[in-house]
């Protein structure tokens, strides 16, 4: 286990989902850069599923990302008019599903085991 999944493991445990989004809502522009900073060195010693688990894919499951998937999807089969696609790095495949409900043929590349 790196060092990168013990701080987020206690992160989480110390902070509720909604305390760390008020936090992060409210705090100075020069904080986030820090902040973000921070989180990307950690990261160089996390493994690849440590970064891309599951609260990074279905953090709550956002209504409007959803709703973004569906209008993207339309507009692409609209200009494009395929008959498939391919969506390389597709996370949970939320785009996908709605290319899918759009009646084209879909498939889906994903290197994270939790997605």
């Amino acid at each position: 286990m790196s060092l990168y999944s013990i701080v987020k493991k206690v992160y989480k445990k110390l902070f509720p989902k909604a305390v760390q989004d008020l936090t992060y809502k409210y705090m100075p522009d020069w904080l986030k850069v820090m902040r973000n900073s921070f989180v990307r060195r950690l990261a160089r010693s996390a493994e690849f599923d440590e970064i891309y688990d599951e609260y990074y894919f279905f953090k709550g499951e956002d209504p409007v990302y959803n709703k973004s998937c569906q209008v993207i999807a339309e507009s692409i089969v609209k200009v494009f008019s395929p008959r498939s696609v391919i969506d390389v790095g597709c996370g949970p495949g939320v785009l996908l599903l709605a290319l899918k409900n759009q009646g084209l043929v879909c498939r889906g590349l994903e290197y994270s085991s939790t997605a």
